[in-house]
C-alpha cells in the first residue's frame, strides 16, 4: 500500500509540475477515511467516482491495475472520457532525462555511484 501511495504522490508531483490538476482520490480520502473499514472505503470510492465524473480524462500510471483503478477505468469508458495509459512515474522521469540528455547532448553513461543507486532504487519502486 505504501509503495502505491508513493507512486501516486510522484505522479501527482509530475502532473502539477506540468500545470495539470491531479485528482487522486486514494491519496485524498484516505487522509480522513479508514480504508480498512468497508463502509468508509465504499464512501471514499463513491466520492472518487464523483470526482471522475468532473474530470476531463483519466491518466493511468503503470501496468499494475488495482480493483479500484479497474472500476475507475470502466466508469471513464462508460462516460466516454479518454483514458491515457502512461509508464510508472519513476519511469517517466527516466524517459524525460534520456530525452533531455539526447536533446542537449548531455552524456548519461558517466553516472556517479550515488546516481546509479538512485536509478536502481527507482526501478525497484516501479515493480
Amino acid at each position: 500500500m505504501e509503495a502505491n501511495i508513493q507512486r501516486a504522490k510522484t505522479a501527482c508531483r509530475i502532473l502539477t509540475t506540468m500545470g495539470v490538476l491531479p485528482l487522486a482520490p486514494h491519496l485524498y480520502f484516505t487522509q480522513f477515511l479508514k480504508d480498512e473499514d468497508a463502509q468508509e472505503r465504499a464512501t471514499g470510492i463513491r466520492f472518487g467516482m464523483q470526482w471522475l465524473e468532473a474530470a476531463d480524462e483519466v491518466w493511468v500510471f503503470g501496468e499494475t491495475i488495482s480493483e479500484g483503478m479497474a472500476a475507475e477505468i470502466k466508469r471513464a469508458h462508460e462516460l466516454k472520457k479518454p483514458v491515457c495509459n502512461l509508464p510508472e512515474p519513476g519511469r517517466m522521469v527516466e524517459l524525460l532525462l534520456k530525452r533531455f540528455s539526447k536533446q542537449y547532448h548531455i552524456p548519461m553513461e558517466d553516472k556517479t555511484e550515488e546516481q546509479q543507486e538512485a536509478a536502481e532504487s527507482e526501478e525497484d519502486n516501479g515493480e
